[in-house]
């Protein structure tokens, strides 16, 4: 927990580091940010008005505050935003880079090469994947189910090589335990049976639940959504999704996203700024 810790209690000097060196551009057909890396190295990021359809705005009572273009996780699964942070005069910004990138313009000619090249990126995807936290959690429970897995193949491999290769073994350990008669000669047949069942139902829940987790969310301009897990893929069109609900403050759930939609519900980890997000 030592590298966390430090990691939580240092953040702030690094945010405020990092933002004391990092510019940000507004051009007639995208958004620039240019900060600093590791090592003495910049990073780039260009956003352009697709990649800007879900910005929003978090301003404080002096007027400064964050244009956030997106919140991917970081390397410890925690949000982070990016986009133009501690900006003075944040809504007028805001309403700059609508105004720029977003109101109608005169149609530009593109040549036959440029227009090809532009073709692909008319369907403009926005996509979010598994973070950290999730891939812990879902490894949590692919091993619980493995385990139980090993258990009952274990056992089952442990009782059938006694049966074929020491069956005198097998008929002193029942001999021990005197005669059981009809009925309890069934109900120990029944309770053996029974706990294997149990077990592998048990085992096939963990591993249902671990591969069912959404790891890809995928939001398309032409309102489907797509939740893609090591299962299978659901696609879904956004008039079909009824309600997005989190647990609140006190849920011990709280980060974890519901949503309900014609034919069902999905249940996302870690995902309670989705529906700010969709």
């Amino acid at each position: 927990m030592i590298p966390p810790g430090l990691y939580v209690l240092t953040w702030p000097l690094w945010a405020w580091k990092r933002l004391k060196g990092t510019c940000y551009a507004l051009t007639d057909r995208r958004a620039i940010i240019y900060e600093p890396g590791l090592l003495g190295r910049h990073k780039l990021r260009s956003y352009t008005a697709d990649s800007l359809r879900l910005i929003r705005l978090e301003e404080h009572d002096d007027g400064t505050g964050d244009l956030i273009f997106e919140s991917p996780p970081n390397k410890v699964g925690m949000d982070q935003s990016i986009g133009f942070l501690a900006i003075e005069g944040a809504r007028e910004v805001e309403a700059m880079v609508r105004r720029t990138l977003f109101s109608p313009g005169p149609p530009r000619s593109e040549s036959p090469a440029q227009a090809a090249h532009l073709v692909p990126m008319m369907s403009v995807r926005t996509t979010y994947r598994l973070s950290l936290g999730i891939r812990l959690f879902q490894f949590v429970f692919l091993a619980a189910g493995l385990l139980t897995a090993i258990c009952i193949v274990g056992n089952l491999v442990l009782f059938l090589g006694v049966v074929i290769f020491q069956p005198k073994l097998l008929v002193s350990l029942v001999a021990q335990m005197g005669r059981p008669g009809a009925g309890g000669a069934v109900g120990a047949i029944v309770a053996g049976v029974g706990s294997v069942v149990i077990a592998a139902l048990v085992a096939w829940n963990f591993f249902s639940f671990a591969l069912a987790i959404p790891i890809e969310i995928a939001i398309d301009e032409d309102g489907t959504i797509g939740f893609r897990s090591r299962l299978r893929t659901v696609a879904l069109l956004a008039g079909d999704i009824t309600s997005i609900t989190t647990g609140a403050w006190y849920d011990a759930n709280r980060f974890q996203a519901v949503v309900r939609h014609k034919g069902g519900k999905l249940t996302l980890i870690r995902a309670s700024n989705l529906s700010r997000s969709i």
